[in-house]
């Protein structure tokens, strides 16, 4: 059985389901009640759970976007486009509201973020966000599945992609500048340089399981996103496989925002606690070449 279900198209009206699994035709669509259930956007928790699949002759069309590091200067102009001419935009939690506003008043507007601090009964599944896109794209709607950064640089791109590709959707990918890269030079830092930094390493901090940290202390520049709320630990791993203590790392929080600010110190800090990061987004970068964050207090020593 299902309830809350009403004759508007809109999903967002679409209060609750039971688990039950239930098939029938109307207006030449064919609907599928998914296995799991959806609450109204008023409720407590804000549950994406999944939904409805109408079948429909008219097929969508699903544009994935990079929405820059922060604020909407940072959009590119084919991004501009893309949400001008959308009819649903799917939106990470990072997104700046700044940006939605882009978008026509017609626009439904679903925001499917993962935030950091939210409970595990309020965040949004990648499998939600396959089933929303599959659910709109079946309606025959014009989709943007707005990602912060670069769509395609630690955002889940790759998945998204192939679920598509499963049900036999279209999609286009619109890149995006990545805070990896935006972030440390709105810090003041570059890079690469010819003689400082001749490798550089963009990782993840959200699962330090998965990293080389002997290979790592080997290389010049290491950017880590995802990477605030383990920083002492990926600190202290680099200072046990043989990086200098006296190494620099700077983190930007909330790179090209209005409240963009940042933290320095040296590995050894960080290790040891004297520094702490803050629980927020942010960008970490380390290696020599922080040096060049200084340069706006004086000479950067060689």
């Amino acid at each position: 059985m299902f309830c809350g279900f009403t004759s508007c198209s809109s999903f967002q009206h679409l209060s609750c389901f039971s688990h039950s699994l239930c098939c029938f035709s109307s207006g030449g669509c064919s609907f599928v009640i998914a296995l799991r259930y959806y609450r109204h956007s008023n409720c407590r928790r804000r549950n994406y759970k999944s939904i409805i699949l109408c079948q429909r002759k008219t097929q969508g069309q699903i544009v994935f976007v990079g929405a820059g590091p922060g604020g909407k200067e940072w959009l590119t102009w084919a991004a501009v486009k893309e949400l001008r001419k959308a009819q649903v935009v799917l939106y990470d939690h990072l997104v700046d509201k700044e940006t939605l506003k882009i978008c026509n008043k017609q626009c439904e507007q679903v925001e499917v973020g993962k935030a950091i601090h939210s409970s595990h009964d309020n965040r949004v599944l990648q499998k939600d966000i396959h089933d929303l896109l599959e659910y709109y794209y079946r309606r025959g709607k014009y989709i943007v599945r707005l990602k912060g950064g670069d769509p395609g640089i630690f955002g889940r791109l790759a998945d998204e992609i192939e679920y598509i590709k499963n049900f036999g959707g279209r999609y286009r990918l619109i890149p995006g500048i990545s805070s990896a890269l935006a972030a440390p030079l709105l810090a003041g830092i570059p890079l690469t340089h010819k003689d400082w930094s001749k490798s550089l390493t963009i990782t993840t901090g959200h699962d330090l399981s998965q990293l080389d940290f002997k290979l790592l202390a080997k290389l010049d520049t290491l950017v880590f996103v995802m990477g605030t709320r383990t920083l002492s630990e990926i600190a202290q791993r680099l200072l046990e496989n043989g990086k200098s203590s006296d190494t620099l790392v700077a983190v930007i929080y909330n790179a090209g925002m209005c409240h963009q600010h940042e933290d320095f110190g040296t590995l050894k800090d960080w290790a040891l606690g004297n520094l702490k990061a803050q629980f927020q987004p942010g960008t970490v970068v380390i290696g020599r070449i922080v040096k060049y964050a200084f340069a706006k207090q004086g000479d950067v020593s060689q």
